[in-house]
């Protein structure tokens, strides 16, 4: 991720490019090891609390990055401001060699071969729905966070300034939510109620968002939708572990395999609209299709299997 720490001084595309694509790896890299390194460290209720403050800080650093960018872009030059970023992952490895003291227990891996594992943990019923809900989501969570300050400006004649703070509001609001869904289920409800009632609200503020010309429902659709989009998270990645009986190789399996879904639809979401945008002169067709998408969060909910819907806190420490 530090790579992009060279953003100052490769400015042409390929290496701008080439940065980028080791900027991805190391995300990647790091999102599907943090699993495997939580479940050494943590233990029963620990671990949901632990995966709603990461999930927090990475919430803080979106809206951090959305609402600074622009300004220290106008401060400085781009390539500076971009290497910048560079140097905070480069200040977060240094501090995880010193301080890092990953415990690896080998008895708590699985003695089968690795393909074995792929296909076992992803041939389970409850695993698939997790995912496809994580990828609904993100499917609109990325279209509206891309594509809503270009509509609110052009199509409710916003200025950019208030455009921008209305879709702000998405990440914002996801720093409060997930801390919130990472002890709200350890206190009420099931892990199945952090799955309905956030697919819920994304079903209810996700339209609402683009459908109404009113400020005060704008703003309140995209706050529905900062907390679905957010709310659920703890306990999608806690249950994720429990499904893979706190295993680490199969938690790698599982999380990396959120990554690749979810990074997947993350990108076609935005493309999507943007075609269907050019191809009809409109927003909506677009957006219509991604809140359809983020249903299968409610549908997991649903049809989740009944043995999954255990509290993570039942595992013993």
């Amino acid at each position: 991720m530090g790579a992009v720490t060279f953003s100052a001084i490769l400015t042409s595309f390929i290496p701008l490019i080439s940065l980028r694509l080791l900027y991805g790896i190391g995300t990647g890299l790091i999102l599907t090891t943090t699993g495997p390194i939580l479940i050494q460290w943590f233990k029963g209720r620990e671990i949901i609390i632990m995966n709603a403050l990461n999930t927090a800080t990475l919430s803080l650093g979106i809206a951090s990055s959305v609402s600074l960018t622009a300004p220290l872009t106008g401060m400085f030059e781009w390539n500076l401001t971009i290497s910048s970023y560079g140097i905070l992952g480069l200040v977060g490895g240094l501090f995880w060699v010193i301080l890092g003291k990953p415990n690896s227990p080998k008895d708590t891996l699985s003695p089968s071969p690795p393909l074995r594992i792929i296909k076992d943990t992803l041939s389970n019923r409850a695993i698939l729905l997790l995912l496809a809900a994580d990828a609904g989501v993100l499917f609109q969570y990325t279209a509206l966070s891309g594509w809503l300050p270009t509509f609110f400006t052009e199509i409710r004649s916003m200025d950019t300034t208030q455009s921008g703070f209305a879709t702000s509001l998405l990440p914002l609001v996801g720093v409060i939510s997930v801390l919130l869904g990472g002890v709200l289920p350890l206190k009420i409800g099931t892990p199945r109620l952090y799955l309905i009632l956030p697919g819920i609200l994304i079903l209810l503020g996700g339209p609402a968002c683009y459908l109404s010309g009113n400020p005060l429902i704008i703003y309140s659709a995209l706050i529905l939708v900062g907390v679905g989009s957010w709310l659920y998270v703890p306990t999608l990645l806690s249950q994720t572990m429990r499904l893979a009986n706190m295993s680490p190789d199969k938690v790698s399996v599982i999380w990396g395999s959120l990554i690749t879904f979810s990074g997947l639809s993350m990108f076609i979401s935005p493309v999507l609209v943007g075609i269907i945008r050019d191809a009809s002169g409109s927003f909506l067709a677009g957006f219509i299709i991604c809140s359809i998408a983020s249903s299968t969060l409610l549908i997991s909910g649903i049809f989740i299997p009944k043995d999954s819907d255990i509290k993570l806190e039942v595992l013993s420490d």
